[in-house]
């Protein structure tokens, strides 16, 4: 009997150990602090998927003073293979990535206009670089288009959501306020005025960890105040070692812009990642991006093929309106609006003919009407082909409205007529104030210079 109460008594002993054994185990791993972080330099690539859909209003200017909202919806998925290249600095820098796109195709309305956008066949490889206003994307295959840029940067990217891992190790409950420039990275934000950016380890189990964040930033996007916030949370596979998974709410206001229209937009994102391996991103690949972009990768490409031609020009123009007679491209530098580009096709001459020069000046005079004072200068341009390309540069003085009435402004009117060998004939027209003209600083002749005329017959 003794014996038998000896036994109870140490099997009950071992089962009440048992019991305090797995819960203090599970009070030390609860407290363990956990290293939620990636290896950059590691050899292995990524699928990954987003999708995304947008809501809200879009605030298109009408005239000086006024704005008029339209109902704005959206979808869009992306599919691409990446893999980490080497750091180029500290911060946005760190992150940089080579994809091969599956697909990416964005679907939006506004009011009645349905606009669908596809990434093009040809341009599938995409180098992806870290900048402190976000992810710099261009392909070493030729420029990408305006809208195909816009395409290819939903509202979480693999690199931003990448920024978001703590960089010291963090336990289940902590708290942490990421650095500024992770907001930054993550919102696209070219100048911040205020904002923060708040995590929380929610949990670690199953080897999963589970991260929550929301912030808020304050600041401006090609010249607009914008307001935006972002929440949302991410996982984490403690034993791959990787981010798997985020979801994310951005809320956005922004005013009305020189080149963007206001916006009162929810977008939410969710993104799905896991290791592996795609066969175009081998070493050769990987060794063939340059550490410095090639100049002529970063230039976007303007696609008229109703009018027979391609318009290359640098970031700092942005697309402003493209229509059936006339493009307007506007050029910003740090947030100021320096000059407007239109670009029109005008009849054809007779093959290896154009407009004289004589009647072109008469025909800027007459344009410009009694804003024109004076022609400035009157040249031709040589071209290593067979275009003609004259330049005349006009002054005179525009009227301009504002909240005290018309102000008139000494401005620069450059204008162009650029003809190829069959005749087709195209001009750009730059206006520029004159406090401007030496931050403009002749840019007008690289962006005249990049009108490609096309293979008659091909759009």
């Amino acid at each position: 009997m003794t014996k038998s109460r000896t036994n109870r008594g140490t099997l009950l002993s071992v089962c009440l150990y048992a019991v305090w054994f797995s819960s203090a185990a599970a009070n030390v791993s609860a407290a363990d602090k956990l290293e939620l972080s990636e290896s950059a330099t590691e050899k292995r690539s990524f699928k990954v998927t987003i999708r995304m859909d947008l809501d809200g209003q879009v605030q298109a200017a009408v005239g000086d003073t006024k704005a008029v909202a339209m109902k704005l919806t959206g979808s869009a998925q992306l599919k691409y293979y990446e893999r980490r290249l080497s750091s180029l600095g500290r911060d946005a820098a760190d992150f940089r990535g080579l994809r091969t796109y599956d697909q990416a195709v964005f679907n939006s309305q506004v009011a009645d206009r349905v606009t669908e956008t596809k990434l093009r066949p040809n341009f599938r490889q995409i180098v992806a670089e870290g900048q402190t206003d976000g992810v710099r994307l261009y392909s070493n295959f030729g420029p990408l288009t305006y809208e195909e840029l816009e395409l290819l940067r939903p509202p979480v990217d693999s690199l931003t959501a990448l920024a978001l891992l703590p960089t010291d190790r963090v336990e289940v409950g902590e708290k942490w306020d990421s650095p500024l420039w992770v907001l930054q990275f993550l919102t696209a934000v070219e100048a911040v005025e205020k904002g923060e950016l708040k995590c929380t380890l929610e949990s670690a189990e199953n080897d999963v960890a589970k991260v929550t964040f929301v912030g808020e930033v304050k600041g401006g996007i090609l010249g607009a105040s914008s307001q935006i916030k972002v929440s949302g949370h991410y996982l984490f596979d403690l034993k791959e070692h990787c981010l798997t998974h985020i979801e994310l709410a951005q809320t956005e206001t922004r005013s009305v812009g020189a080149v963007t229209p206001g916006l009162k937009v929810t977008a939410k994102a969710i993104l799905d990642r896991t290791p592996s391996e795609h066969p175009a991103l081998n070493e050769l690949a990987v060794e063939a991006v340059p550490r410095d972009a090639k100049p002529e990768s970063l230039l976007l490409a303007m696609e008229a093929g109703d009018w027979g031609i391609k318009l290359y020009h640098d970031r700092l123009w942005h697309l402003f309106h493209q229509g059936t007679s006339v493009a307007v491209l506007r050029l910003m530098d740090k947030g100021s609006l320096v000059a407007q580009c239109n670009v029109s096709p005008i009849g054809p001459a007779p093959a290896g003919k154009h407009i004289g020069e004589q009647q072109f000046q008469d025909d800027v005079q007459k344009a410009i009407g009694t804003e024109f004072q004076k022609i400035e200068k009157a040249e031709i341009i040589p071209t290593e082909d067979k275009r003609f390309v004259y330049r005349v540069i006009a002054s005179g003085e525009a009227s301009q409205k504002t909240s005290k009435g018309v102000n008139k402004v000494p401005v620069n009117w450059i204008y162009y007529l650029i003809a190829d060998a069959d005749g087709r004939q195209m001009v750009l027209v730059f206006t520029v104030e004159n406090t401007l003209v030496e931050k403009f600083h002749n840019r007008d002749i690289n962006l005249a210079l990049g009108i490609d005329f096309q293979p008659k017959g091909t759009k």
